[in-house]
């Protein structure tokens, strides 16, 4: 409620007071006139109207707290008038003489009278607000959605006022008998899971909306099997813990539940731990416009950062990262910062201006062929860029620096894998000489990000192509985004200087079997999807480690988190650039220690 919103509503209350006494007072004397004294209800009416304003600022109603027509401020409204309509009889009682004044009566009554106007303005008020509020751009899919709990209501009233949104729901589904026949948000529970067919067909729906977030896996697969037996595309909210960390968005709504995948349990996040080290802080994140910075950056606002400053060298993906985040993207917030992290001079300018507390570095060049193909262009962004966040921030006197990193890592085979293991040692070798806290994280293959396997491969089975597997004996560990974000977080709160943190991702998952489990959740009952296997690219490993040989265990700071010291290289140790010496890259890398099957030789140039 705004600050004009509350005066107009205060005005309003106060100004109802005098047609409900007038009214009460007349209908007391029959409607006869000429037993009214005017002066008296007047007077009445004046002391009512100052109450009105007194009580309702001492209750709160008009601070601008409070949703119109809210449950919150239903009781508010009530208690004030109650209050007033009590005052008013104290008056009456004290002060009146025979024939004098209004009736006791009458006050009661008025009271009634000017509580249901207060009630009817702002029911009034809320109607025409959700009716402005509502989208009426054309929306093509008609869904309907099941589970009409808190989850369905509030996704419902979200895709009612989402302007951009092309779903439409059209009717609410739920086992539970007790909602048969509700209407809720507008509109009707048509049946449990077993009216799916039925519904679909009277209400001409396409989609399925699961909106059970808090059910067991099973429960969401059998209803997305009959919704798809049906004939409708099924979408799916995400998990629990996913709502309540993040809140309910339209943009969360998945066709493929990702976590369903993992075969364990998500890491959820130590909410007070991690609003410890970044409440009231001052945060730079590297790689914002990505998909690890970016969902960094939505989650990082609820811990309630002094400011968060967003660097990334894509003005598109800034653009889509403040679309996200505000639902605007004019691209006029001065924390959106377009800057290459390889440009020295504009990046300390930055840190120098921001001086900020914590930074966490997710800007790296993350595709394995491509590196391959042009190991310069890595190495530039991978390990010069790192090495100048790093000299940045401890120029600034950062407190906290989080790098993010790949398993790739561990005992490299490729471009990708030797510049980010350079970059995990230089955080470390940093950490030895700074004040602050350095340390590295360590992620998986990270499912739903940018040119990670699953959209490809879920793509293809859509469209009843042949899926593309490198090798079917392959194993790769999986986590989700929300997991690598978490990961993240709880890094600057648990690790210690020099670390290499590692989510425990379970037993590795078996690439060749990744194309039968989408394919179950996309097409149940649907053939078996045809494979057509590419072999391992130049430099893929057929197993990913997520220990390297020269890496040493350490005390775990949280039972699903692994901790490890690298060894430490100096900034000035590693070459300036991987033309200088691509043999002094392999040793950066694996610190002579390790063997390393990566030749560059012929690489150097891309």
């Amino acid at each position: 409620m705004s600050r004009n919103r509350s005066l107009v509503a205060a005005v309003i209350d106060a100004v109802l007071w005098i047609p409900a006494l007038a009214f009460a007072v007349m209908a007391r004397f029959e409607f006869d006139l000429d037993r009214v004294d005017l002066v008296d209800v007047a007077a009445a009416c004046g002391l009512a109207m100052l109450f009105q304003v007194i009580v309702g600022v001492g209750t709160g109603l008009y601070r601008g707290r409070r949703e119109v027509a809210s449950f919150e401020e239903v009781l508010l409204v009530a208690a004030t008038s109650l209050a007033v309509g009590a005052m008013l009889v104290v008056v009456v009682v004290v002060t009146a003489q025979p024939g004098r004044l209004v009736p006791v009566s009458s006050v009661i009554a008025a009271t009634a009278y000017q509580l249901l106007g207060s009630l009817g303005v702002r029911y009034l008020t809320r109607l025409v607000q959700e009716s402005t509020e509502r989208t009426r751009h054309p929306r093509p899919r008609k869904a309907l959605v099941f589970g009409a709990g808190d989850a369905g209501r509030q996704i419902v009233y979200s895709l009612q006022r989402d302007p951009e949104t092309d779903i439409e729901p059209v009717a609410f589904l739920d086992d539970d008998p007790t909602k048969a026949r509700l209407v809720v948000e507008g509109l009707s529970v048509a049946g449990g899971a077993e009216s799916i067919p039925i519904a679909s067909s009277e209400f001409h729906a396409d989609t399925l909306l699961i909106a059970i977030p808090s059910a067991e896996a099973e429960r969401v697969a059998a209803v997305a099997r009959r919704g798809r037996r049906a004939g409708l595309d099924v979408l799916v909210l995400p998990s629990l813990h996913d709502i309540l960390e993040r809140g309910l968005r339209v943009a969360d709504i998945q066709s493929f539940p990702v976590a369903s995948l993992l075969g364990r349990e998500e890491l959820a996040i130590d909410e007070a731990a991690v609003r410890q080290h970044l409440a009231g802080r001052r945060i730079v994140v590297t790689g914002a416009g990505g998909s690890i910075g970016s969902e960094l950056c939505l989650q990082l606002r609820r811990f309630d950062p002094e400011r968060v400053v967003m660097i990334d060298h894509d003005a598109n993906a800034l653009h889509a990262l403040q679309l996200r985040r505000d639902g605007r993207a004019l691209l006029d917030d001065p924390d959106l910062v377009l800057c290459d992290i390889t440009d020295r001079d504009a990046l300390v300018a930055v840190f120098d201006d921001v001086r900020p507390h914590v930074v966490f570095h997710a800007a790296a060049h993350k595709h394995l062929t491509l590196l391959e193909r042009f190991p310069a262009a890595g190495y530039d962004v991978n390990v010069a860029g790192t090495r100048t966040v790093l000299e940045a921030s401890v120029a600034a006197d950062v407190e906290r620096f989080i790098n993010v990193s790949t398993d790739k890592a561990a005992d490299p085979t490729s471009v990708l894998g030797a510049t980010k293991r350079i970059a995990e040692r230089l955080t470390a070798g940093v950490d030895g000489g700074a004040d602050g806290r350095y340390l590295s994280v360590r992620f998986g293959n990270v499912l739903g990000s940018s040119g990670s396997i699953l959209p490809v491969l879920t793509e293809q089975i859509r469209r009843g192509e042949p899926v593309t597997i490198t090798d079917p004996d392959a194993t790769r560990y999986f986590m989700t985004v929300h997991e690598a974000v978490a990961l993240v977080l709880l890094a600057g709160s648990l690790g210690r200087g020099g670390d290499v943190m590692v989510l425990d991702m379970g037993e590795p998952v078996r690439i060749g079997d990744l194309p039968t489990r989408i394919a179950a959740g996309i097409v149940p009952d649907g053939p078996e999807p045809r494979v057509v296997y590419t072999g391992l690219r130049p430099g893929e490993k057929l197993h990913e480690r997520l220990e390297a040989d020269d890496d040493v265990p350490a005390e775990r700071p949280h039972e699903r988190i692994r901790r490890f010291v690298v060894p430490p290289l100096e900034p000035g140790d590693a070459p300036r650039s991987i033309a200088d010496d691509p043999a002094a890259l392999l040793a950066a890398a694996s610190d002579g220690t390790a063997g390393v099957v990566i030749d560059l030789e012929d690489r150097t140039t891309g």
